[in-house]
């Protein structure tokens, strides 16, 4: 999948199966513009699954491993695409390079394995993939078992995804636009030039077939090119035969200007080819974008499309709105993306202000577990779901939005650990005089719960894995953090359900619970995204907090005390040392073992440039400029894929024994292995145990006497004896990224970049050397 521009996976039991798949795919292969494009998805907008999975969780842990913190913004979640059928699929992550989409999906036994999902729902999963790579894209997947081989994903990551200059920012945020609608032909194009003056850039025109939308088109470029000869033009079909007729009737007109590539002036293409390379195009790329059949575009591809380009004139074009509504079809023309960051988008007034407010509890977090990432929903659940805290954050809700308070009008969501968490905090409201509901995936009523918060019905939802990216619901000026979580992507996916502007709502109201946490596991807030140390109750973040200012006129009377500034630490372990690495990761990158960092920091030869007291414990942390600066104090040569081969004869050439481990592991991973540089692990496994259990029938010396093989029946305890290889002489060359091992696969691999670095001729060397090394070291 790595090696080749498009591999699809597929399942053959039978020759009629194979003339299906073929027959499905077949058209995209090296002819995408053939793909007649399906108008049939109409997108929702919604999707479950808000929490991220402990898989998701762990794939945005490596990713910042390889690329640092700020890297996840390159990185979109829940993406929704079309796939080859038109029906809606959402996909785990979306990062767009400037050669290629890649899809990243993760591949849990449970809901994606053949042998629990049965055929059918597997084929499904695989059209779901397929349909990537039909529209030229890539997919990355990695599973449950991967979690425990942190280096090796993230080696997989560094060549498959590439190097981070190659991504494309995905900080982007809706703006709207005014559309103008034409329905009929008296003097559209004079109608079109007087807008565009006073400053309109969207048209839809809508005519029925046969009267001259074309020509329309014609002259207005004709006058465009009078007065800017230089303007980029591109046109959209829906088929390659509306795109031959466009540039047939076009190069009548404008010669040498028209053609198939963006390299002529005028660029007629299908929807098809944009949806699949957008992104590679700047969102002002085109000056002047013509969408014909314009009733296509709420479909999932061409809607993300006409969202990405913001060009001076956008013309929509279609002889019928029996499908889609004009009101929907100005709402898709209506809306574009910018490509900013959140603070940005606040300043520039295209999201609205926002205004924190900490609730303090008594709830101890400090010894809830977290896995790199976030927090192990089991324990959270256990500290999070205390009637004291919950009940807290009600009266103060209450408090400040209830009945009888100065912002009763304000509604909003309420993000909770789990479905129990989210019914409890919806009654607790309800009880209190506010109107709520709780809403989660398999509350069948859940929809109706949002249509009524929709029409202001309902003033609360309390949120469980619903309420995610794409649902569009502007009038929420309240969004409550009962949930806390380490995760920035999924606190940012929670803080912008809440930020589109709307009418007569001056700010969006945060409310960060603060519980009490350890210096290394505290949540994201809202001042952590900021970046901002000081706190003033229900200020606007982005003004100097030890400042009032008018603004703060409407609170009046909100609270009883003083408003005053507080110092508060909000930096997370994440914030402060996503980056750091530790003694073991410090470790590989040097190519020496995790004792030898230990021994200098305890001899004082280098020095951690950060402590961080963990209980007893004392984890020392490394800057990654601090690499370097060790490698060079230490005389040590530097480590990459391409001295991998000369670092892998070199540590060979060595022969560090303290046992015959790495001898006997050796010699029964080369017998064994495959033309793809793996081998079965029970296969090594019986030739690592045979390779003793001979010495022990033979009577002879089998390893120094404090080894614990001098035991037969430690020998023959396959389970211990698995532990105890996988432990020693495996990790040994898994440290230094030679060989890696997947449990999932029962596969003991090479690197990919090692294996291939070989010839037969070294391989060969390698087994004859081992027998060589038996002989020596049994010599002693």
């Amino acid at each position: 999948m790595f090696e080749y521009d498009s591999c699809y996976r597929f399942v053959i039991e039978s020759e009629e199966d194979l003339k299906s798949f073929i027959s499905s795919y077949e058209k995209y292969v090296h002819c995408t513009e053939s793909f007649q494009y399906s108008n049939s998805a109409n997108s929702t907008g919604k999707r479950g699954n808000i929490d991220p999975t402990p898989l998701e969780y762990f794939f945005e842990n490596v990713f910042e491993v390889v690329y640092g913190r700020s890297a996840l913004t390159y990185l979109i979640r829940e993406y929704e695409v079309a796939d080859i059928d038109g029906a809606q699929r959402f996909y785990d992550y979306v990062l767009f390079t400037n050669q290629k989409m890649i899809v990243i999906e993760e591949n849990g036994i449970k809901y994606h394995h053949p042998g629990n999902i049965g055929k059918i729902r597997y084929i499904d999963q695989l059209k779901k993939q397929n349909s990537i790579v039909a529209f030229g894209g890539k997919v990355y997947r990695w599973s449950s078992e991967d979690i425990n081989f942190t280096d090796r994903i993230a080696d997989d990551i560094r060549k498959y995804l590439g190097p981070k200059d190659n991504f494309i920012e995905q900080a982007k945020y809706i703006n709207n636009r005014e559309v103008t609608l034409y329905e009929h032909q008296e003097d559209i194009l004079s109608q079109i030039s007087a807008d565009r003056i006073s400053g309109n850039t969207t048209f839809l025109i809508h005519l029925p077939t046969g009267t001259g939308k074309t020509k329309i088109i014609e002259e207005d470029l004709k006058n465009l090119f009078r007065q800017y000869p230089d303007i980029t033009v591109c046109i959209l079909t829906p088929t390659s035969n509306l795109q031959n007729q466009w540039i047939s009737v076009l190069l009548d007109i404008f010669p040498d200007r028209v053609g198939k590539d963006n390299k002529y002036q005028i660029f007629v293409t299908t929807y098809a080819y944009m949806y699949m390379n957008y992104y590679r195009f700047d969102s002002n790329f085109f000056n002047y974008m013509v969408v014909d059949e314009a009733h296509h575009s709420p479909a999932i591809a061409l809607s993300k499309v006409i969202k990405h380009f913001n060009p001076r004139t956008l013309i929509g074009l279609t002889a019928t709105d029996e499908r889609y509504d004009k009101k929907t079809l100005q709402k898709i023309y209506g809306e574009y993306e910018d490509r900013l960051t959140l603070k940005e988008a606040i300043e520039k007034g295209i999201l609205c202000r926002i205004r924190c407010f900490r609730i303090k509890s008594n709830i101890d977090l400090s010894e809830v577990r977290f896995n790199g990432k976030d927090y192990y929903a089991s324990d959270l659940e256990k500290a999070i779901r205390v009637e004291s805290r919950n009940s807290l954050i009600v009266a103060t809700i209450s408090k400040y939005f209830g009945e009888n308070s100065g912002l009763s009008d304000k509604s909003g969501l309420v993000f909770c650990v789990n479905v129990a968490h989210a019914k409890l905090m919806s009654g607790l409201l309800n009880e209190q005089g506010i109107s709520s509901k709780a809403v989660y995936g398999s509350n069948k009523k859940s929809q109706e719960y949002i249509d009524d918060y929709l029409n202001g019905n309902i003033r609360f939802l309390c949120a469980c894995n619903l309420i995610t990216e794409g649902w569009d619901a502007p009038r929420t000026s309240v969004i409550v953090m009962a949930r806390p979580t380490m995760s920035k992507v999924l606190y940012l996916q929670q803080l912008g359900r809440g930020t589109r502007k709307y009418p007569g709502k001056e700010a969006l109201y945060v409310l960060d619970v603060v519980d009490n946490y350890g210096a290394y596991n505290s949540p994201w807030s809202v001042h952590g995204i900021f970046g901002i140390s000081g706190y003033i109750a229900f200020n606007d973040i982005l003004v100097d907090q030890r400042e009032t200012s008018s603004e703060m006129e409407i609170l009046d009377g909100l609270f009883e005390y003083e408003r005053e500034f507080k110092e508060i630490d909000v930096f997370t372990f994440e914030q402060k040392y996503g980056d750091y690495l530790n003694t073991d990761q410090l470790a590989r990158e040097l190519f020496v073992s995790e004792g030898t960092v230990k021994s200098w920091i305890r001899k004082s030869e280098i020095d951690p440039d950060a402590q961080i007291n963990i209980g007893s414990r004392v984890l020392h942390l490394f800057h990654p400029d601090s690499v370097t600066k060790i490698r060079q104090l230490k005389s040590l040569p530097e480590h990459s894929e391409d001295t991998i081969y000369d670092d892998f004869m070199e540590f060979i050439e060595a022969k560090d024994y303290t046992f015959s481990y790495k001898i006997a592991f050796m010699q029964g991973f080369l017998n064994h292995l495959d033309e793809n540089g793996e081998a079965d692990i029970n296969d090594v496994l019986d030739s690592y145990q045979k390779f003793y259990l001979d010495r022990h029938s033979k009577g002879l010396t089998v390893d120094r006497s404090n080894s614990p093989y001098n035991d037969l029946e430690f020998i023959k305890d396959r389970k211990l004896l698995k532990a105890s290889m996988l432990e020693n002489p495996f990790e040994k060359f898994e440290r230094k990224r030679f060989i890696y091992y997947s449990k999932e696969l029962s596969k003991i691999t090479y690197s990919p970049y090692l294996f291939t670095s070989f010839s037969k001729d070294d391989l060969a060397d390698l087994a004859e050397f081992y027998k060589k090394e038996e002989v020596e070291y049994y010599k002693k």
